[in-house]
């Protein structure tokens, strides 16, 4: 067993576990780098590991929790810092897909005792006021243009994920375009003197059609992902659409968290498996909430 005395801390042996798994360092230079004996990390990556603490069982694993942890840091870096909100979604969202066990009721919905404890454990994570941008965003300037360039360049080249800028079937871009079912209606001719011209609506109020396009710099193009209006999809619109398409429905059909999802999972990443475009790619998209799920 390992030695019990030690200058380290659990959050330090969890961010070097967490870069061993993804690949980012090796056993060896984790150890250098969080001050963490090799031997300890080869035990806690082992099957003989069993981590025990005091008190009541947490409902997510160490593991879970440090990719959490990550995924609020990592968003923070790009620009898209979370809320409390958005982790209680993500806890809640996993506890209902795993089916597992939990004392949060039929919702599944941590409460504050859960996420005071979270905090607790994680002490590198605070509440801090964010800076708005969205007045700055009207007058942007060349050197903010450049800025955004530095600041991903930086992020790439710090995670090993540089190289992929030089293969151009690598580099996505993607965004959705909105198709509404009810425009607002153009001039029409009608009597001098009329007061009120009507006319009615051949589609519902704020309902459309959105379609999400992706394209690489060598001009390729993903099959986009149609998402309509209904609770549930009618089968004669379902045989119009090519099988490599996507197929989403929302209540308005609108984009949301899941049918983006899907389209990564059922469209994009099928799509790169096909053309045997070399992995990781890059989907570069806009900040809307539901690209920015865990």
């Amino acid at each position: 067993m390992p030695r019990t005395n030690k200058n380290y801390k659990e959050k330090d042996v969890q961010a070097a576990l967490l870069a061993i798994k993804n690949g980012q360092m090796t056993k060896k230079a984790a150890s250098k780098n969080y001050k963490i004996p090799r031997s300890t990390l080869q035990f806690r990556l082992s099957s003989k590991f069993i981590k025990t603490r005091p008190g009541p069982a947490t409902v997510l694993t160490d593991e879970e929790e440090a990719t959490i942890v990550e995924w609020l840091k990592v968003s923070q870096e790009k620009g898209f810092p979370k809320r409390k909100e958005d982790v209680i979604y993500a806890v809640r969202e996993f506890l209902r897909q795993s089916n597992r066990e939990h004392p949060f009721g039929s919702e599944a919905i941590p409460g504050k005792g859960w996420f005071r404890s979270f905090l607790k454990r994680y002490t590198t994570l605070t509440f801090r006021a964010v800076d708005p941008v969205s007045s700055a965003s009207a007058n942007v300037a060349v050197t903010d243009i450049f800025g955004w360039f530095d600041s991903i360049q930086d992020y790439l080249i710090k995670n090993h994920f540089f190289s992929i800028l030089e293969d151009p079937s690598r580099v996505f871009n993607g965004d959705e375009t909105n198709f509404l079912l009810c425009p607002k209606s153009k001039s029409v001719l009608a009597a001098k003197g009329s007061r009120n011209i009507y006319e009615v609506d051949r589609g519902q109020a704020k309902l459309n059609l959105t379609v999400m396009f992706s394209f690489n710099a060598m001009g390729s193009m993903c099959p986009p992902m149609i998402i309509y209006p209904y609770k549930r999809l009618k089968d004669d619109i379902r045989k119009t659409i090519p099988d490599t398409w996507g197929c989403g429905i929302s209540e308005n059909g609108w984009m949301t968290k899941q049918t983006f999802y899907e389209y990564i999972s059922k469209v994009f990443y099928p799509f790169l498996t096909q053309e045997k475009i070399k992995l990781p790619t890059i989907l570069f998209v806009d900040g809307h909430s539901t690209h920015l799920t865990l």
